[in-house]
C-alpha cells in the first residue's frame, strides 16, 4: 500500500511539473503575441507617418527629397517607440519609393520573443513589418463665393474704440481666392468659381474651361458685391458644375476628389426673432431658405461624395456683437417675436453653427442639436465626407495655413 501511495505521489509530481511547463509555455506565447501585436501596430504607424508627411510634399519637392523626408519621419517614429533595427543598414528596414503620384513606405523592425522566435526560426528575434502608400488625388474644386452687399463691410473691428480697421470682407475673400488660384495648376485637377447674389448666381469661371491663372485673377479683381446671399441656390449651381464636369468625362471619376469651398461673411441677412428659433426650433432667418435649405442641399452634395469646406470672414460689428451677447442669454418669459428676445441665438453665433453643420465639421457636435424633424443631426451624417469650418477673425490671418488645411484633407489619402 505504501509503495502504491509513493507511486501516486511520484505521478502527481510529474503531472504537476508537466502542467507548469505547459503553463509557462502558454504564458510565454501570450506575452510574445502581445509584444508582437504592439510592435506590429507601432511599425505600421511609422510607415503611415512617413507616407502622410512625405506624401504631403508630392509635387512641391523633388522626388529624392520627398523620399528622404518620408524615411526621416518613419525612422523618427520607430526611434520614439524603441523599435529595434540596424541604423547602419537603414535601407533594409525602411524603404521609400515615389512612383508617379504615389509614395510607398515599407518599414521593418526586429522584436525579441520568449518562445515563438526560437521555436520557429531558431533565434529569439521576430520581424514585424508595416506598409503604407499615400497618394495625392486630383481635385475637382469649386469655389462658392458670397459676393453679397454685406461683403463691403469692414472685416475687423477694434471693440475698445468701436472703429473698423484693416481690410473689408471682400478684400479678404479676394486674397484667399487669389491664393487658391496661385497654388492651383492643371496637374491638381479642375477648377471653377461660382458667385452667389440673392436669388441668382453667376459662373465666374466654368469648370470645363481650361485653367488660366491670369484670366482667373482678372475675374477676381472685378467682383462687384450686390444684393443678399443665398447659399441654397449657390450650392445647387456648384453641384450642377460638378455634374457637368462628370458628364463631360463620360463617367463618374472616382479618382478625383470633389470639393466645394464656401467663402462668406456668413451672417444671416436679418435677425428677426421667431418663436421656433434654434435651438428651440428650426433655424430660420429671412425665410428658412437661408439656413435650412442650404444645409439639406449640402447633405445632398455629400451623398454624391463631395467634401465641403467653409471659410467665415470677419468679426461682428460692435452693435451686432452687443446684440448677440444679449440674445444668447438664458431664455426668459417674454415676447419671443421681439428682435431682442434673450435665448435667441444672435447672427454671429448662428453663422458659426450654420457653417459647421453645412460642411459636416466634427467640431459642430458640441453645438446644441437641431430639433427633431428639422435638419438631420451629426449622428445621421457621420458616415459622410467630413469637412472643416475655418474662421478668419484676425487681420493677421495666415493664408498658407488655410490652404494647407483644405488641400491636405482633400488631396492626400492613404491607399493601403
Amino acid at each position: 500500500m505504501e509503495q502504491i501511495k509513493d507511486n501516486e505521489k511520484g505521478i502527481f509530481v510529474i503531472f504537476t511539473a508537466i502542467l507548469l511547463i505547459m503553463l509557462m509555455y502558454i504564458l510565454g506565447l501570450a506575452v510574445d503575441s502581445g509584444i508582437l501585436e504592439l510592435n506590429d501596430l507601432r511599425v505600421q504607424r511609422a510607415a503611415d507617418a512617413g507616407a502622410v508627411v512625405g506624401g504631403d510634399k508630392i509635387g512641391n519637392l523633388p522626388k529624392e527629397e520627398v523620399e528622404s523626408l518620408a524615411l526621416y519621419v518613419a525612422q523618427d517614429n520607430m526611434d520614439i517607440n524603441n523599435l529595434f533595427y540596424n541604423s547602419n543598414n537603414i535601407a533594409e528596414y525602411i524603404k521609400t519609393n515615389l512612383v508617379s503620384n504615389t509614395l510607398y513606405v515599407d518599414t521593418k523592425a526586429a522584436t525579441e520573443t520568449f518562445f515563438i522566435g526560437k521555436a520557429v526560426q531558431g533565434n529569439p528575434y521576430w520581424d514585424v513589418v508595416g506598409s503604407a502608400a499615400a497618394q495625392k488625388s486630383p481635385v475637382a474644386l469649386t469655389l462658392l463665393l458670397d459676393i453679397s452687399s454685406s461683403m463691403e463691410k469692414p472685416a475687423f473691428w477694434n471693440y475698445d474704440s468701436e472703429q473698423p480697421y484693416g481690410k473689408t470682407r471682400l478684400e479678404v475673400l479676394q486674397d484667399i481666392t487669389r491664393a487658391v488660384v496661385d497654388n492651383f495648376d492643371e496637374d491638381m485637377g479642375v477648377f471653377t468659381i461660382v458667385e452667389i447674389h440673392s436669388n441668382s448666381n453667376h459662373i465666374t469661371y466654368p469648370i470645363t474651361e481650361p485653367f488660366d491663372a491670369g484670366k482667373a485673377h482678372r475675374k477676381i479683381d472685378a467682383f462687384n458685391p450686390r444684393g443678399l446671399s443665398n447659399f441654397h441656390h449657390g450650392l445647387i449651381q456648384a453641384n450642377k458644375e460638378l455634374k457637368i464636369w462628370e458628364q463631360s468625362r463620360g463617367r463618374r471619376d472616382e479618382d478625383f476628389r470633389k470639393v466645394i469651398v464656401l467663402i462668406s461673411d456668413g451672417a444671416p441677412n436679418n435677425n428677426k426673432g421667431k418663436s421656433n428659433r434654434y435651438p428651440n426650433g428650426c433655424p430660420s432667418s429671412n425665410g428658412e431658405d437661408n439656413l435650412v435649405w442650404p444645409i439639406l442641399e449640402a447633405d445632398q452634395s455629400r451623398e454624391n461624395g463631395t467634401t465641403l469646406f467653409s471659410i467665415g470672414i470677419g468679426q461682428d460689428d460692435p452693435v451686432g456683437r452687443y446684440r448677440d451677447a444679449f440674445q444668447t442669454l438664458p431664455t426668459h418669459e417674454g415676447n419671443q417675436n421681439d428682435d431682442n428676445s434673450p435665448g435667441v441665438p444672435g447672427a454671429y453665433y448662428m453663422k458659426d453653427i450654420t457653417l459647421r453643420r453645412l460642411v459636416n465639421d466634427p467640431a459642430g457636435r458640441n453645438d446644441p442639436p437641431f430639433p427633431e424633424n428639422c435638419i438631420p443631426n451629426y449622428e445621421e451624417i457621420s458616415n459622410k465626407p467630413q469637412g472643416k469650418h475655418i474662421e478668419i477673425n484676425d487681420p493677421y490671418y495666415n493664408i498658407d495655413s488655410i490652404m494647407e488645411q483644405i488641400t491636405k484633407k482633400t488631396q492626400l489619402r492613404l491607399i493601403k
